[in-house]
């Protein structure tokens, strides 16, 4: 769920498709509490693909990319813009391959991606402040539209929205982060093991306290996206 441009989007995607579309029936206001929105009008758009594509596509973000974490922000400070740049498309690769395994997507090929973000804006990084990217990314993937990448996704960070099929006579491929689909598979099977042993941890319950916490924070973040 995200509200963009003071428009509510639900996205689903496999079998959250369904999910959605029996819920729409339905919806004559949503009430949040501190806030309710009352519902004008539905637009359904089952256009949206999630595969891997013989061609390159465009996306821009919508909403700031937060590419980076508490765990490699450091690191990313440190090294070079030429670097840098690398990094963020190594990030995004991993992205792609995450939700691809989410969804049960099939990576055929390798994976292309590139990062339009200006040097300038990658030179001026402090790791002292929340970053967010802006610009946009090439890829020989097909994603939905206002789908998620990156950290903060729940929040509405990371958005995209396609620009553009890209002709193969305006590509420069060298350009391009190259992953190929062998190393994806390594990739997918050790986060499966990691997954698995996590299943044999116990699980700390939450306080009562810890969920009314969690309920305000939900409740901030959702009066804060909204003017």
């Amino acid at each position: 769920v995200k509200i963009l441009n003071e428009k509510i989007y639900l996205l689903g995607i496999a079998e959250g498709v369904s999910a959605v579309k029996s819920l729409v029936d339905d919806f004559k206001a949503l009430d949040f509490v501190n806030i309710t929105f009352k519902i004008k009008d539905i637009i359904i758009d089952e256009s949206g693909l999630f595969e891997q594509t013989d061609h390159i596509n465009k996306y821009k973000f919508i909403t700031p990319w937060v590419a980076l974490n508490r765990t490699n922000i450091k690191k990313f400070s440190k090294i070079s813009t030429l670097q840098k740049r690398k990094f963020l498309c190594e990030l995004l690769t991993r992205n792609l391959i995450f939700l691809s395994s989410e969804f049960k997507i099939d990576i055929c090929e390798k994976i292309l991606t590139h990062i339009e973000l200006n040097n300038k804006s990658l030179s001026s990084f402090n790791e002292d402040r929340d970053v967010g990217f802006e610009g946009s990314f090439l890829t020989n993937f097909l994603l939905p539209d206002f789908i998620g990448l990156g950290n903060g996704i729940t929040r509405g960070y990371g958005s995209i929205k396609l620009v553009q099929k890209i002709k193969d006579n305006e590509i420069d491929i060298n350009k391009f982060y190259m992953l190929d689909k062998k190393n994806t598979n390594s990739k997918s099977n050790n986060k499966k093991k990691l997954l698995k042993r996590k299943k044999y941890l116990s699980k700390k319950p939450t306080t009562k306290e810890e969920n009314e916490i969690n309920y305000n924070t939900l409740k901030n973040n959702i009066s804060n996206s909204v003017e």
